[in-house]
């Protein structure tokens, strides 16, 4: 069976956190800014729990279900008995830059009584959440639709999001979605072990075209000749301390072709890049089940080039996407 390796894109993101030994991530703009879904929780609190039939908990908030009826147990509540100004917060994984809040609104009944609401963002989880910066609050207009949309002024650096609603209304949300905005740094060049006959320069793993299709004259992907250990790697042109890489594969055949790859990270460009640490585990099946593929680092990584090698033979790299948070 004849296997192939192409890469599609690569796109490097930096985030901003700030650190109690005082270090600070910085947001580094480059060719283009990105929204992408945080997937990761710690915990999600509310200051009081419904406690008639369908319950109300905070964590339904994070559960990943948008409908809007209360009925379907998918929507928090809090206890609306003599309570002033309710909240609920969640705690992320670890701080993010934070762009924009959507949250989906209760549909079966009661929609306007989220207008009013604030949305914070910030590293404190005590109400009224005053220290966190304001991403925006919802107005009565907004309670019309079921996706409440709010996008900060600026992205907003912080490990808590909150909803607070000033007054005496019921807090009730079916949902919250929180996006983490990233900024794509261009690499200076990209190289591969080969390219196929029928193209797939390395370049095009960094051109900023997400687009998962190689065939069809899409010209999106990399793609190197069938070979024994195929390698592509990118050049940042200086150090740069990286925590995650996001691959997008193939999504119009052969995506099982990225199995067993190996990203790195380091400051040696000479394959099979074993001088330089491995970001994560190897790539599986089970992860090529997802697109894009996210490898977490498992601790974060220091270097100038980042690669993915495939050893075996007969074997073909191709990335449709390849992003890179790191860490100045």
């Amino acid at each position: 069976m004849k296997i192939a390796l192409a890469f599609c894109l690569l796109a490097v993101f930096l985030k901003s956190t700030s650190y109690a030994n005082g270090s600070r991530d910085q947001v580094i703009f480059g060719s283009s800014t990105d929204s992408v879904l945080v997937k990761k929780f710690v915990e999600a609190r509310q200051s009081s729990t419904w406690t008639g039939t369908y319950g109300g908990a905070a964590g339904r908030a994070i559960d990943g279900h948008t409908n809007g009826n209360f009925n379907a147990r998918t929507c928090t509540h809090s206890s609306c008995r003599g309570e002033t100004n309710p909240w609920w917060y969640v705690k992320l994984q670890s701080s993010k830059v934070i762009s924009k809040v959507v949250i989906y609104n209760r549909q079966d009944c009661c929609a306007s009584r989220l207008a009013g609401a604030v949305i914070g963002i910030g590293s404190s989880n005590f109400p009224p959440f005053t220290r966190n910066q304001r991403c925006g609050t919802i107005s009565s207009d907004m309670t019309k639709v079921t996706r409440i949309e709010v996008v900060c002024n600026q992205p907003i650096i912080g490990q808590y999001v909150s909803v607070r609603l000033p007054g005496t209304n019921c807090l009730t949300l079916c949902e919250v979605q929180i996006y983490e905005s990233v900024s794509v740094t261009p690499f200076i060049t990209a190289r591969q072990s080969s390219t196929y006959y029928e193209g797939g320069a390395a370049i095009r793993a960094i051109d900023g075209n997400i687009d998962t299709r190689y065939l069809y004259g899409r010209a999106s992907c990399t793609h190197t000749a069938r070979q024994r250990n195929p390698w592509w790697y990118a050049d940042f042109g200086s150090l740069k301390t990286v925590s995650k890489v996001v691959i997008y594969n193939r999504g119009d055949c052969c995506a099982d072709r990225l199995g067993d790859a190996q990203v790195r990270v380091g400051g040696t460009t000479v394959a099979p890049f074993t001088r330089n640490t491995q970001c994560g585990g190897t790539i599986t099946q089970v992860m090529i089940r997802s697109n894009p593929v996210e490898i977490e680092c498992h601790r974060p990584i220091t270097g100038r080039y980042v690669s993915v090698y495939i050893p075996g033979n007969n074997k073909i790299l191709s990335l449709c996407e390849v992003k890179v948070y790191s860490r100045q």
